[in-house]
């Protein structure tokens, strides 16, 4: 959805499918597979639904912690691209519902960190170590662990259900929210945090002897947790210099530092070092790396993964969902989740709209063209469902960096604009005025912001 939301037009129905099926104890099934499918046999029967009528059956994989907070995201999207403020409603307190299930259930929730846990998998992924890959239960011996990666997507989750409930003026319901999220970032930050990025798994329970220190490990959620905002900008610059160190680091033996996880286990259900998510590079990886450095200043660093995007989509015709080490496709699973990955790096990196409500009626509007010299882009960015859209016209000339924008349900812009190396704004012109501005440093790179406030179309000009 954070990739199809910009042109699908039906994005509700297969949503409403698994938020219709919620089970009394609150958490949500996350595959349908024909009835006799194995997945079926490899649950608590708790966690499986049979539908005889369509010979179909309904699973959640119990040692995953992260559908709970993906169906929140799920729900927050289609509010986003639809302002379907009435769906969002009667949707609101069932994905709230699956939240409370993750943060106060014995199966799900750590007492003594205060913090989600799961079974010892791969970062998000569904296996566990040294136990057979048809059983996906949780039992008395699973070796269980907090996974960072989990606990941002609940922090992520708490943030987006507060402006949720917002958006309804709920204001107790978002304070407790809010409150949520800074609690669950607090510990989180405390518990995982190695002083260089998010060691992989914390043990807590059953600690398996797998040959490698979880200290060492680089795993793939430290991407997405920059970009939910679990780190501080410190804590983000130092997760993207672990990354451009382990490139240099692993010249000749990986084509590039996309790492699912980095070192890989000598041996993990079977996986040699290098093999599917033991060590595969893919390409979701890139995309958020991608949009991370984007955000943290550093765009030169985001715009030398897209350009590698670029030539592997040229060599294939496709970017792969993961990659051996040395280049070649692997496999294992759907293109579309490194591909929106991709997108959301070039419509909210490079191009930078971000959607700060729904609708693009409160935008983020942060123009990197700076970063790759261009002089003149025409952006336009649309949601399918709403047809709803943000265009602008962007163009540098000399000293004087112009931009026109419009958007048909545009209210309010953020700009935070990529000045060119070693510049800064020393006037700026929004829709006629002088507003108050300030230039600032990201790292090396130098932005002016400035809000502007009103519908229709707006011309802004900044002097350098």
């Amino acid at each position: 959805m954070k990739g199809y939301k910009y042109w699908e037009k039906e994005i509700k129905t297969g949503l409403e499918h698994f938020l219709q099926r919620q089970t009394p104890r609150g958490f949500f099934y996350e595959m349908i597979v024909p009835i006799d499918n194995e997945h079926t046999k490899m649950v608590s029967p708790e966690f499986v639904q049979f539908d005889e009528k369509n010979k179909l059956a309904y699973v959640r994989l119990e040692i995953e912690a992260d559908i709970e907070y993906l169906m929140v995201e799920g729900v927050y999207n289609v509010w986003q691209a639809t302002g379907d403020m009435e769906w969002m409603k009667e949707n609101l307190e069932k994905v709230e519902r699956g939240i409370e299930y993750c943060l106060t259930d014995p199966v799900r929730f750590c007492k003594g960190h205060m913090l989600v846990k799961r079974a010892f998998t791969i970062d998000t992924w569904d296996f566990t170590y040294g136990v057979p890959t048809n059983n996906r239960r949780i039992e008395p011996t699973t070796p269980m662990a907090i996974m960072h990666g989990d606990n941002s997507g609940i922090y992520s989750s708490c943030l987006m259900l507060a402006r949720m409930y917002g958006e309804l003026a709920n204001f107790d319901r978002v304070r407790y929210w809010q409150e949520k999220a800074e609690d669950f970032r607090h510990r989180t930050n405390s518990i995982c945090w190695n002083g260089k990025f998010y060691t992989h798994q914390v043990p807590i329970q059953n600690p398996p002897s797998t040959g490698v220190n979880e200290k060492d490990i680089l795993s793939l959620s430290n991407t997405y947790d920059i970009n939910r905002g679990l780190p501080d900008h410190k804590m983000a610059v130092s997760i993207i210099n672990e990354y451009i160190k382990r490139r240099k680091e692993t010249q000749g033996k990986y084509f590039s530092e996309w790492f699912s996880i980095h070192p890989a286990y000598p041996d993990f259900c079977g996986y040699k070092p290098g093999e599917y998510i033991n060590g595969g590079v893919a390409g979701f990886v890139a995309g958020e790396l991608a949009k991370a450095s984007f955000e943290h200043g550093f765009e030169n660093y985001a715009v030398d993964i897209l350009d590698r995007l670029v030539n592997l989509w040229k060599r294939d015709g496709t970017i792969h969902f993961l990659y051996t080490p040395d280049g070649k496709e692997y496999g294992g699973g759907p293109r579309g989740w490194g591909a929106s990955a991709i997108i959301s790096a070039i419509i909210e990196g490079l191009a930078g709209v971000r959607d700060e409500s729904c609708l693009f009626e409160r935008i983020k509007l942060s123009p990197r063209w700076a970063s790759i010299k261009e002089e003149q882009a025409n952006v336009s960015v649309v949601y399918g469902a709403s047809e709803t859209f943000l265009n602008y016209e962007y163009a540098h000339r000399g000293s004087i960096i112009s931009m026109s924008v419009e958007g048909n349900k545009t209210r309010e812009i953020s700009f935070h604009i990529l000045l060119p190396e070693g510049k800064k704004a020393k006037k700026v012109v929004c829709a006629g005025k002088t507003p108050q501005f300030t230039n600032l440093k990201i790292e090396k790179s130098s932005y002016v912001d400035f809000v502007h406030k009103g519908s229709g179309k707006v011309e802004i000009y900044v002097e350098m």
